[in-house]
């Protein structure tokens, strides 16, 4: 037997499963869709929902909608049936922001890896990515082009601790612009050694809040107000430019914290006085590391440099494509 599955605007669908990976639209009566992370563009108002329990609070503090929830914790299997088929999904974590997974479904004889956006290696503020082996997997490859390696950690938190200092140091305001979930909790927890006092914008310090109470260890920091942003660094959303009518540009040094800082006209395209390759997601020799570690026998790639990483994969020897390149797929389920 076998099932089918189509990589579409809305995200990837498992029809005979009944089951959506990471859906923007909603997804019909009588379907489950996973939602990998609490990012905006990986939700929509579904109405039945599968997730790690941090994600199901942030999504709880994002966007207050009543739902069915299907709340599971990692490395523990549950057992789901549509239409007669028997499946068992199980989350890991993907090291990508809190609560984020990565989905390992497992369908007759087949298992299939979905990575969603991940993140190998040391997390600073998010549980360890742990893949495991799986016959297919389909692998986010946002930085899947050779060249885009990121510095160590301890670079970047040195380069954007100068910057602050220096900031600092010409009576400016140090602005960071991080991702308000995730990156914006990193850079507080890198920044927390250097004594600096953190102001942040309102949704980075509910966040912050989520963040505490799983765990997390991260310093005190304050909720933005203009009046009192004086020797302090700001951490504010990249669309939060509308803090500038309180603040005057004169008056403050900007910073975009991202992964594509490593392109070299990245200061032409944001429009800040600098940038740092911080990011949550796994670098072009992390990408080959993972495959690696599945071994599966068959890979799609998905976002960013698909193609690119696609084909760099068959070159190494992988079976792998693109799903931006093709449409219906079929793969095997072997025996019930």
């Amino acid at each position: 037997m076998e099932i089918t599955f189509y990589n579409t605007n809305d995200g990837i669908h498992f029809p005979e499963l009944g089951l959506w990976l990471d859906s923007s639209e909603n997804a019909q009566s009588g379907e489950m869709v996973f939602v990998s992370h609490a990012h905006s563009d990986h939700i929509s108002k579904h109405s039945e929902l599968i997730l790690s329990p941090p994600t199901s609070r942030l999504l709880k503090l994002r966007y207050l909608r009543p739902r069915k929830e299907h709340i599971m914790e990692y490395f523990q299997p549950r057992n789901f049936s549509h239409n007669g088929i028997d499946y068992r999904l199980t989350l890991l974590p993907a090291g990508h922001v809190l609560g984020s997974s990565m989905l390992y479904i497992e369908a007759g004889n087949t298992s299939i890896l979905y990575t969603g956006d991940f993140k190998l290696g040391s997390p600073i503020t998010s549980e360890p990515c742990k893949p495991q082996r799986a016959d297919f997997l389909i692998i986010e490859s946002t930085f899947g082009k050779p060249g885009y390696n990121f510095p160590d950690v301890s670079v970047i938190t040195r380069e954007i601790a100068s910057f602050c200092k220096m900031t600092l140091s010409e009576n400016k305001i140090p602005v960071l612009f991080a991702y308000s979930l995730g990156k914006s909790q990193d850079v507080i927890k890198l920044l927390s050694k250097d004594g600096f006092n953190i102001m942040v914008h309102e949704q980075i310090y509910k966040t912050v809040s989520v963040y505490r109470r799983f765990g997390v260890s991260l310093p005190t920091v304050e909720k933005f107000s203009p009046s009192k942003a004086k020797d302090k660094v700001l951490i504010m959303p990249p669309a939060a430019k509308n803090f500038f009518n309180e603040i005057k540009k004169e008056k403050i040094k900007t910073a975009l914290l991202t992964g594509w800082a490593v392109d070299k006209d990245i200061l032409y395209r944001c429009e800040t006085d600098a940038a740092f390759a911080l990011s949550n997601h796994s670098d072009y020799q992390e990408l080959i590391d993972f495959v690696k570690i599945v071994n599966p026998r068959k890979i799609f790639t998905v976002h960013g440099f698909s193609s690119e990483f696609a084909l760099d994969l068959k070159n190494r020897g992988y079976d792998a494509e693109a799903l931006e390149e093709s449409g219906q797929k079929w793969l095997p389920l072997g025996k019930f």
